[in-house]
């Protein structure tokens, strides 16, 4: 039996040494925080402006119903991505259980979603970079992109160490705001504690937006190889994490604004309401590292994504990120193709009508 388990794990390695995507090992506090950093992004700044009309006690009820299929979810990812030996992305774990349609699908669907976030994040970083240092919003946009994909460009690994700096900054800014929000609240708690179920279904979908987090798992499965035993602890204490903070905005906007005050972007008003300007500047300055944290899960799933499904040789091979590598399953049709001609002298079209499936 542990000649068995032996050669499952050299077969393992060999996989993972092969792989397009490498293993880079996380810290069980890169894993939890590439959790709370993918999950908070734009839709916490949303999600006083959505339930003012519904009530916190709605949002909360939503955010638990939420929360608990978001993780259900994440942990049945987490179960595909141990039961493969190679580090595979969404696309690629698709292909595996259902298919090639499944997996092309799964592929447009993350790009899709992840190309618009990644735009969203941009342009409200750049926003904030432009009112902050009088620059251009393009420019101030350009700059953020080029700053973050730098972190990006390094790997799973940087990205994990960034987001566990950046995010339990973020989580401490949110103490000092929620805790000054309590000491000045302009609306007694009473008042806040209302519940409209009339207007609880546009409250739901933004909760589910907050939650949809399951590209992350495959990136935290990634850096687990060396101890699978810490994926399941790091999902339920991000998700933890970031129930907190979910439930914490929204609830210190309710205790500093009327509902007719809550602004779109909760971050404007509930920083003028603060009164004082250091408050305001920490309140944007939240708000930034939520959309940078949210920017960095969302771009290396992305990288990933296209690397694991279009079949690129490797992510840390230089002409394959800067696209003068052709991917790895094209090249290959290529090559057979070029051997088939060469050795057997097959007329192009007839080769082309045999290679039909």
């Amino acid at each position: 039996m542990g000649y068995v388990n032996e050669l499952d794990t050299i077969s393992a390695r060999a996989a993972q040494k092969d792989a397009a995507l490498k293993v880079h090992r996380l810290t069980f506090m890169e894993a939890t925080m590439m959790v709370v950093g993918s999950t908070i992004g734009s839709g916490v700044l949303g999600l006083a402006f959505a339930s003012r009309n519904a009530g916190w006690p709605v949002l909360l009820t939503w955010l638990v119903v939420a929360g608990f299929f978001s993780i259900i979810s994440m942990l049945y990812v987490a179960e595909a991505t141990l039961r493969t030996t190679k580090p595979l992305q969404l696309s690629g774990l698709a292909e595996k259980y259902v298919g090639k349609i499944g997996s092309w699908l799964i592929f447009f669907s993350v790009g899709a979603t992840s190309f618009c976030s990644l735009i969203a994040y941009t342009s409200g970083c750049g926003r904030i970079l432009s009112e902050f240092f009088g620059i251009s919003l393009e420019m101030a946009s350009c700059l953020f992109a080029l700053g973050a994909t730098s972190v990006v460009w390094l790997g799973l690994k940087a990205t994990g160490v960034a987001e566990k700096y950046l995010s339990s900054g973020m989580t401490a800014m949110l103490i000092l705001l929620v805790g000054a929000s309590l000491f000045s609240a302009r609306v007694p708690v009473a008042d806040i504690l209302y519940a409209h179920w009339t207007y609880a279904v546009p409250v739901f979908n933004i909760a589910v937006f907050c939650y949809a987090v399951q590209y992350i798992v495959p990136e935290i499965s990634r850096g687990f190889t060396h101890d699978p035993g810490k994926i399941v602890p790091s999902i339920l204490a991000g998700a933890g994490i970031s129930f907190v903070i979910l439930a914490l905005v929204p609830l210190a906007v309710f205790l500093m604004l009327p509902v007719d005050e809550i602004s779109e972007v909760a971050s404007l008003s509930w920083g003028r309401a603060l009164g004082s300007p250091v408050f305001f500047v920490i309140v944007n300055a939240f708000a930034f590292c939520a959309m940078l944290t949210s920017f960095w899960a969302i771009a290396e799933s992305f990288l990933t994504n296209m690397i694991d499904r279009l079949g690129f040789k490797s992510e840390t091979d230089i002409r394959t990120r800067a696209g003068l590598q052709r991917p790895r399953r094209f090249r290959q049709r290529h090559l057979q193709r070029r051997h088939l001609r060469r050795h057997h002298h097959v007329h192009p079209a007839r080769l082309h009508a045999a290679q039909r499936p």
